[in-house]
């Protein structure tokens, strides 16, 4: 159903042009335009995927929140290693002293090892010298 055009457009276009274009604007909105039961049930659509939407960013809040509580976690657990890492080269610190300790008092074994031993086989040659100056002395006077 084309509505009648209005006088002015008839004058100035004259009737022919006006019921062509009348037609042509008719057929565009049968072909693109959506029709009044389709038009209504659109609001109703449109309120269901705001309301989802508003879920959305409902649920996207909370992720942030929990995000935020895991970065929160995160700072606290990376301070833990930075303070465990701080506990572990002390103890490396420590047990590198006790070593070198330990290791001071192996030298200092080593050391009075190595001179009682070389008095032992000092004392071992001389006693074994003696033995042999004498055993020749009492070859010469039998």
């Amino acid at each position: 159903m084309i509505p009648p055009a209005p006088e002015t457009v008839k004058k100035s276009l004259g009737s022919e042009t006006t019921e062509a274009l009348a037609r042509w604007f008719q057929d565009i909105l049968e072909n693109n335009a959506v029709s009044w039961d389709e038009y209504r049930e659109i609001p109703p659509r449109l309120d269901n995927v705001e309301t989802r939407l508003q879920n959305v960013e409902t649920r996207l809040q909370n992720v942030e929140t929990r995000l935020q509580n895991v970065e929160t976690k995160l700072e606290v657990l990376d301070q833990d290693v930075s303070e465990l890492r701080d506990e572990f080269k002390e103890f490396r610190r420590e047990i590198t002293q006790r070593f070198d300790v330990v290791h001071g008092r192996f030298d200092r074994m080593h050391e009075h090892l190595a001179s009682m031993t070389k008095w032992t086989v000092g004392t071992l040659a001389l006693f074994g010298t003696l033995i042999t100056i004498l055993l020749t002395i009492s070859q010469f006077f039998k």
